[in-house]
């Protein structure tokens, strides 16, 4: 661990982070389960202790990356669905300035990363400029 610490010291002094705190920035994603589905039981009628679960694959599931500096200025969410399409009704009354995009899993893939990443700076430039200015 002291390792790291010597790292993050290295290269907060190399790149004269001290003095802009707005620059150094933390994303973490959560993912969220919101519909455990239906469980079903598959025995033999009138057993007494039947325990065959048979999975849902109707799960509906979402992931959601934030992104805040270290001051606690915060970049709009980052929501990805699951599916293969996204539909305008999965972004209607969400998150101020949130931004939607779907996977087949509804996990953060490549095509969804390059999407948020190439957004990110152009968001971020607002972002630091309303706060600063």
């Amino acid at each position: 661990m002291e390792d790291c610490y010597n790292k993050l010291k290295d290269i907060i002094a190399r790149f004269d982070l001290q003095s802009k705190p707005q620059n150094i920035v933390n994303c973490d994603e959560i993912s969220f389960q919101i519909d455990a589905g239906i469980q079903k039981i598959l025995c033999k009628r009138g057993s007494r202790n039947p325990n065959k679960l048979v999975g849902n694959v109707t799960k509906a599931m979402y992931t959601v990356l934030m992104c805040c500096n270290a001051i606690g200025d915060f970049l709009p969410m980052f929501i990805i669905s699951k599916g293969l399409h996204l539909y305008s009704t999965w972004c209607f009354g969400g998150p101020e300035k949130a931004r939607y995009n779907c996977s087949p899993s509804g996990w953060m893939e490549v095509p969804q990363f390059l999407d948020w990443f190439i957004n990110f700076k152009i968001r971020w430039n607002q972002v630091t400029y309303s706060r600063w200015t």
